[in-house]
């Protein structure tokens, strides 16, 4: 799995060299307003925002780029475009401190929410692009590791959106980038071992998964997928002595469940039959719902030429009902547990920046006066 760079490194040198060195002058653009008025009208948004009326600043960002840009603008007038929004940003960063950048980057990663909902997905790349890599120099520039951990939520959180949507690989460098600035990011560990999952990827996926089973010994999830890509690995001993840790009360029941399932499976493969039916008697007993493992203990009977207890069992199997939350169903499923406690956070970590980005603001020689 591996995403393409070569675009995301051209607007990290466009960000970086208008923040250090300033806007040079550009070609013919189709942008549909004056440049003036477009750096004006960005200062305005961002002037609502310090001032703490998040709702307008949306509505002042939504009001100049559907007007400023569209799905026919070229890569050209999207960078000059670009550019005229980081000299707002630029201006105030050299009149203050780069933590002011923190409610700008978090204006953006609500405004890519906003135009995926109105269903502008070129508005929302656009604005993801911005955000992302404000976020990764905000996280280069501070030293202080709540700001580097903010920075990792906030692509941590893009990288979960575009999973969500089947855009996998697009957010693996997102993840990886959220891992340099907060390695213990247990969001993006998760994230980004499943990902490698999905593409057979087991090695890098168990270093990941191995790492939060480190962090946090009680992490049941983590451990179970751990085990897991360690035995599409071939491996026999890890993986036993992590899915035995997991049979006892404590782990949530899904991953419990799976647990004896996988467990068998190893035993089976080595031949301990004895072992693999044990395990199963005992998860089907503790779990008289599950249906997999009963499935799984019939087959296994019918392999053994047992056809009379392995009718048995599958007649003990009752239908299920409700939605489909089975245990392999739920493992299936992206492991995006905590992102909303960490988007919580990086809203929580605005305000008492907002004073930051007003002063930054007022002692910039943009004058904001729009029009």
């Amino acid at each position: 799995m591996r995403a393409s760079n070569q675009a995301r490194s051209v607007w990290a040198r466009i960000v970086a060299g208008v923040l250090v060195g300033g806007l040079t002058a550009g070609g013919a653009t189709a942008i549909e307003i004056k440049p003036q008025q477009v750096i004006d009208r960005y200062h305005r948004v961002l002037s609502l925002l310090a001032s703490g009326d998040r709702e307008q600043a949306m509505q002042a960002l939504w009001d100049l780029e559907t007007r400023a840009i569209d799905g026919s603008v070229g890569s050209s007038e999207l960078e000059r475009y670009w550019r005229l929004k980081l000299k707002v940003i630029r201006e105030a960063l050299l009149a203050g401190e780069i933590d002011q950048l923190i409610p700008v980057v978090m204006l953006h990663h609500d405004a890519y929410l906003m135009y995926r909902e109105k269903h502008q997905p070129f508005l929302a790349g656009h604005t993801r692009s911005m955000a992302a890599e404000l976020a990764e120099l905000l996280a280069k520039r501070s030293s202080d590791p709540q700001v580097q951990e903010f920075s990792s939520w906030v692509l941590t959180s893009f990288a979960v959106y575009m999973q969500d949507s089947l855009s996998v690989s697009s957010s693996a460098r997102l993840l990886e980038q959220a891992l340099k600035f907060a390695p213990q990011n247990r969001v993006a560990l998760l994230a980004l071992a499943a990902a490698h999952e999905k593409f057979g990827e087991y090695e890098p996926a168990t270093r990941h998964l191995a790492r939060a089973v480190e962090m946090n010994g009680d992490d049941h999830e983590a451990r179970l997928r751990l085990a897991i890509c360690q035995r599409r690995l071939k491996q026999e001993e890890a993986p036993i002595r992590h899915l035995r840790r997991l049979l006892d009360p404590g782990p949530p029941d899904w991953v419990r469940t799976l647990a004896f399932e996988e467990l068998a499976r190893i035993y089976r493969d080595r031949g301990e039959r004895t072992k693999a039916e044990e395990v199963l008697q005992r998860g089907m007993s503790e779990f008289p719902a599950g249906q997999q493992l009963r499935i799984q203990a019939a087959a296994y009977l019918e392999m053994d030429r047992r056809p009379k207890e392995a009718a048995a069992i599958l007649d003990s199997i009752a239908p299920a009902e409700g939605p489909d939350n089975s245990p392999r169903y739920v493992y299936d499923r992206w492991p995006h547990e905590g992102v909303e406690a960490q988007r919580g956070q990086m809203r929580g970590m605005v305000e008492s920046r907002l004073g930051l980005l007003a002063a930054g603001l007022r002692s910039s020689p943009t004058t904001g006066v729009g029009s």
